[in-house]
């Protein structure tokens, strides 16, 4: 298990270094803080409303089942949250 964390660890080393220093481009220096931004949660819950209102009948049903995960991971984890935030506010 070590050789394979290494493995993959030594590989995207060498993808970042081949962005950072080999590929050095002004372009991609303007195309990545908007593909970093694309994880953002702006983008995650207004692709799944475009998708439910803009698509097709196969988009709708995507976008639904986006918005119920999403919305079933926010809720797990403000439940999960919530009793450190409590104990803080005491403490």
């Amino acid at each position: 298990m070590k050789k394979v964390k290494s493995f993959i660890f030594e590989n995207d080393l060498r993808i970042l270094y081949a962005f950072n220093i080999i590929y050095k481009r002004k372009l991609f220096d303007k195309i990545m803080p908007l593909v970093t931004h694309l994880g953002g949660p702006v983008f995650t819950i207004v692709m799944p409303l475009l998708m439910i209102f803009c698509g097709n009948d196969y988009l709708k049903e995507c976008g639904k089942n986006c918005l119920i995960s999403l919305s079933t991971s926010h809720i797990c984890v403000h439940f999960i949250k919530r009793p450190s935030q409590d104990k803080d506010l005491v403490g």
